[in-house]
């Protein structure tokens, strides 16, 4: 697997077909950090107490990165994890096994 992994780059390094005025090989790190404040205080605090907290919002990290080959044929690979910016976790903050959220407890005042 190594070798024709290697013999792949080779291969797309070779590629000089590209005009000189373009870079052949690209790429790029982005993120996208999203995150909420809520505060939630029930009618019934028999039945659950309020709280306050930060949410994530469905962050994401990723790379991506291109190659051109010619004016008409391209390569372009990206790879993008969730990352749970409520609990500093790669993972998807829609994971409803655990509570995950980060809460303080409040008090209300009626």
């Amino acid at each position: 697997m190594r070798l024709s992994t290697t013999m792949l780059w080779l291969s797309l390094a070779s590629a000089s077909t590209v005009q000189a005025d373009e870079p052949a090989f690209s790429y790029n790190f982005y993120s996208s950090i999203r995150m909420q404040a809520e505060t939630v205080i029930p009618d019934n605090q028999q039945i659950m107490s309020g709280y306050g907290g930060l949410r994530d919002a469905y962050s994401r990290v990723g790379f991506n990165a291109a190659y051109v080959f010619s004016q008409n044929t391209s390569l372009f690979a990206q790879l993008e994890l969730p990352f749970d910016s409520a609990n500093f976790r790669f993972r998807d903050s829609y994971d409803q096994a655990k509570p995950d959220v980060i809460k303080k407890k409040i008090s209300a005042s009626v």
